[in-house]
């Protein structure tokens, strides 16, 4: 930008936080090839299991992964799994700028909010219709707005 200023270019990385108890599922229905995919269930997978000491150095892990994933160059969607994040999980998520989109049970769309923690992560219509944009909203958009 002329006259000393900088203009702050958009992130290349568009960030998709997928909950829900079919987020995995969701996720490989949808993403594109060359879209990293961040995944709490494969990190608890790959540190040996789901024990409170193992899920937390999957989540550290998972961190990390994300931080690399949010400096990547290219137009890339990055799909970060966490089935069953909790509410303060999901503000922090979204304070980095992350959609969040509820995985239905058809794992194509997003849909009514399974279990209390997603329920009371997102903002509601009626009963349980989520206000949560799909994942094709946000390839179609091409932009990830709130």
């Amino acid at each position: 930008m002329n006259g000393g200023g900088s203009a702050v270019a958009p992130p290349a990385v568009r960030r998709v936080l997928v909950i829900g108890p079919r987020a995995a599922q969701h996720v490989a229905a949808v993403r594109a090839p060359g879209d990293p995919v961040i995944s709490l269930p494969a990190f608890c997978v790959a540190v040996g299991g789901d024990e409170p000491h193992l899920r937390h150095v999957a989540l550290r892990a998972m961190g990390a992964a994300v931080e690399a994933a949010e400096n990547l160059r290219e137009p890339v969607t990055a799909w970060l799994v966490h089935p069953a994040a909790t509410p303060a999980q999901v503000g922090r998520y979204r304070a980095r700028g992350f959609v969040v989109v509820l995985a239905s049970p058809d794992s194509r769309t997003a849909g009514p909010a399974e279990g209390p923690a997603a329920v009371s992560a997102l903002p509601t219509r009626r009963g349980n219709e989520s206000l949560a944009p799909t994942s094709g909203d946000v390839i179609r958009r091409g932009r990830c707005d709130r």
